[in-house]
């Protein structure tokens, strides 16, 4: 039995629409770098210039021979956490890295994570964040201080006006 002429054109149409599609989609894809990395300031902290900051790194290859290091800007200082790290890591393998630092005024930290892999590819790349500049919050009383004697610290009271008759 002979297919129609109708049908099987749109069976060729759409035949050709997948390989086509398949084809563009593994021939258009770019490679995965092979080292993710990913920034993260601590949004919660700031109110005295601590910030905690966060470098998330994922592997997509294997690197016996890896490599980050932080660097700050002038006036900054690490409260916890250490500036740099080497060691290995497995194909797929994500680590954190936590570095709490002061900063006193807005600034850039920096990252360089770079090593090699067991085929010799070597990997190198820096990325930076912005630190906000610190939050200056009032008094947890949330009142003002009362600097002369007899003064208060309390809200004046309302006063209500009436209209003279």
């Amino acid at each position: 039995m002979r297919m129609p002429e109708f049908r099987r054109s749109v069976l060729a149409a759409l035949a050709f629409c997948l390989l086509l599609g398949g084809l563009g989609g593994a021939a258009g894809a770019k490679p995965l770098p092979p080292v993710s990395v990913f920034w993260q300031v601590d949004s919660t902290a700031g109110a005295d210039g601590d910030y905690g900051v966060s470098l998330t790194v994922l592997t997509r290859s294997d690197f016996p021979d890896l490599a980050v290091e932080f660097a700050l800007p002038a006036g900054f200082s690490v409260l916890d956490g250490d500036l740099s790290w080497a060691g290995s890591m497995a194909r797929d393998e994500t680590r954190t890295f936590q570095v709490r630092v002061h900063a006193p005024a807005p600034g850039t930290v920096s990252a360089r994570v770079s090593g090699g892999t067991a085929s010799n590819v070597q990997f190198s790349r820096t990325v930076s964040v912005d630190v906000p500049e610190p939050k200056n919050e009032p008094a947890a009383s949330g009142k003002a201080d009362a600097t002369r004697e007899g003064v208060s610290a309390e809200p004046a009271p309302r006063v209500r006006e009436f209209p003279s008759r």
